[in-house]
């Protein structure tokens, strides 16, 4: 049986005289749907955690005050220093943190911020916290055993490079730190 030119082809994507979708295209834009859905679902965390780093506090300076410049001016051995409730905002809410640092005068009568050494408390092997022990005169990590001199170089154990340090800078008399920045040194 030939195919005549009076019988129309039935076209199943359109449905010219129907006006409800055929099953179909009530599929197609089913699926289509769906694979929106997935797509913003994956797409919107992925694009605020780019967005991320460019407006939270970490990239922001935050300096606070870790004392007066006159009690730190002469203290040429460690001192451990617990700053709480350091207040900023993070992704739009303000929020609290504690630090501890150690810190200590590079010579007597300290003046200047570079007569300051402020370092981190976080061991550079695996991020524990450090504690300084004053029989030994030593920065120790209890975790794997890692050791540090006054000035914050390894001295045994794993950890591959020294503490990090804290910019500083002296306004109205007081030490203050970035506490978002520190600074990592080489070995």
């Amino acid at each position: 049986m030939a195919l005549t030119q009076d019988k129309k082809i039935m076209d199943f994507d359109t449905a010219e005289s129907d006006p409800t979708p055929s099953r179909r295209t009530f599929l197609r834009w089913g699926i289509y749907a769906v694979g929106a859905g997935v797509t913003a679902v994956i797409a919107v965390p992925a694009v605020g955690y780019f967005i991320a780093p460019a407006t939270s506090s970490e990239s922001a300076d935050v300096f606070v005050s870790v004392g007066k410049v006159t009690d730190f001016a002469n203290q040429l051995e460690i001192k451990e220093k617990l700053l709480r409730d350091i207040a900023y905002t993070d992704s739009f809410k303000p929020a609290t943190i504690t630090r501890k640092v150690f810190i200590r005068a590079t010579k007597s009568n300290a003046a200047n911020a570079e007569d300051f050494l402020v370092l981190s408390s976080m061991c550079t092997h695996a991020g524990c916290p450090v504690s300084y022990r004053a029989a030994q005169k030593d920065l120790f990590c209890s975790c794997h055993g890692s050791q540090y001199d006054q000035d914050g170089f390894r001295t045994a154990g794993p950890a591959p490079r020294p503490l990090d340090k804290y910019e500083v800078k002296i306004e109205a008399g007081e030490i203050k730190i970035n506490v978002f920045k520190s600074v990592e040194r080489k070995a």
